[in-house]
């Protein structure tokens, strides 16, 4: 029949075969006809192994290894893959050490390629028929197994030097869950160079004791609140494995995280305090615990901070207005504006309001602190403003301000 096809004109005949698929009498046929009929073989795998790898812009050593491992299915899942290792790239090119490059690029590969492919998502491989024989709690705790975190650590991380927190950072950087910037990455990149050559997955108790020390020691020579938290972070999840008291580790972790906080604040730099422990890389939750508090007594402390040295300067001043400018904007904080109602009544003073020395830095001031002073309580305020003794230009000014926070909130 083929032979009879391939004497017509404008005729070629392509035979498709699934070798996999074919019993022994089958492919013992083929082999038969194959030399006299079949002109051309070609042999298609689901990722061909004569793929030009460059061009797409992936090692190829890298993907090799990678694809005997993870049975990857689409080209364009490697592409997104390689797309998001590019993007991460930009953000750690002074770091020149290329082991570290090595576990980054894994990870990125890792986390596109399983949050696409769902490779080892067990729900994926079982019927529903068999899940509903089993009890609730092992379903719970399949599913916990099978969150996606737990599916890419397991199944693609187990031999990387790098800590647990860059894997965290990266997948949130993914999710578009928090930005990526070099502190963050280098604070990771310390605990890469402190494991060594050896992933601490493979290290035994002796070697991970040592490393556990070396983690305490750095603990005095951090310069940033990032690599704080990485380094004690890995320091009480390896300690907790091999059930060593970490209760002083922590103690000193609270320590300097709150001066460290302090000295942060002190600098004019407050983004991070809008930040809870949640969004961070953290997995410990004694170290989450801590954070939160320790933010939590320093967020009230700025703000003390900024009420105290409002109070202390005189109105017309261009340092009150920014300090007016400022607790205006904590206040419109959820969680800052509780903070700031413990404090009003060292609001209460006439020099906040505009009655005399009046200036444009005084006006402004006036108005940010009659504006909280409005919105925490609105009778008080207005009760206040009423019985203050002043000249008429005064009262203007004051009535004039009043219908101004009412025209803006």
């Amino acid at each position: 029949m083929i032979e009879e096809l391939k004497k017509c004109n404008y005729v070629k005949v392509i035979i498709l075969v699934n070798e996999n698929a074919m019993n022994t009498d089958e492919k013992a046929i083929l082999q038969k006809y194959e030399e006299k009929v079949i002109d051309r073989t070609y042999h298609i795998t689901e990722i061909p192994s004569k793929i030009n790898w460059g061009k797409l812009g992936i090692n190829a050593f890298f993907m090799q290894d990678f694809l005997k491992k993870h049975h990857v299915k689409n080209l364009r899942t490697l592409q997104k893959a390689q797309n998001f290792y590019d993007d991460v790239m930009v953000h750690i090119q002074s770091i020149k050490n290329e082991e570290f490059k090595k576990d980054v690029r894994l990870i990125c590969f890792a986390i596109a390629t399983e949050s696409i492919e769902n490779l080892y998502d067990s729900d994926n491989q079982k019927t529903s028929a068999a899940n509903e024989k089993k009890s609730p709690e092992k379903r719970i705790l399949e599913q916990l197994h099978n969150h996606l975190e737990h599916r890419i650590i397991n199944n693609y991380l187990s031999g990387i030097r790098s800590g647990m927190g860059l894997f965290r950072l990266l997948l949130k950087y993914y999710n578009n869950e928090r930005d990526l910037d070099e502190e963050l990455i280098k604070a990771e990149y310390q605990v890469f160079l402190e494991v060594g050559t050896k992933p601490v997955a493979y290290m035994t108790d002796l070697e991970v004791k040592k490393l556990l020390e070396q983690w305490e020691k750095n603990l005095d020579s951090v310069v940033t609140i990032g690599e704080l938290n990485s380094t004690t972070d890995a320091y009480v999840r390896y300690s907790k494995i091999l059930e060593e008291d970490d209760s002083v580790v922590l103690a000193r972790y609270e320590k300097k995280l709150y001066h460290m906080m302090m000295e942060t604040v002190s600098s004019g730099h407050k983004s991070f305090l809008s930040f809870d422990a949640d969004v961070l890389d953290i997995s410990s939750i004694e170290i989450k615990r801590i954070y939160d508090k320790i933010r939590a007594i320093v967020r009230e402390e700025a703000i003390v901070f900024c009420i105290d040295n409002l109070c202390s300067l005189t109105a017309s001043d261009r340092k009150t207005f920014e300090y007016s400018y400022e607790l205006r904007k904590c206040y419109e904080d959820n969680e800052d504006r509780k903070i700031v109602h413990k404090h009003l009544d060292k609001l209460y003073h006439i020099k906040f309001f505009p009655v005399a020395d009046m200036s444009d830095d005084k006006y402004e001031t006036c108005y940010n602190v009659m504006r909280i002073l409005y919105c925490a309580d609105r009778d008080r305020f207005l009760k206040y403003c009423e019985e203050i003794e002043c000249d008429r230009m005064a009262r203007y000014r004051i009535d004039r301000l009043v219908k101004k926070i009412e025209r803006n909130l």
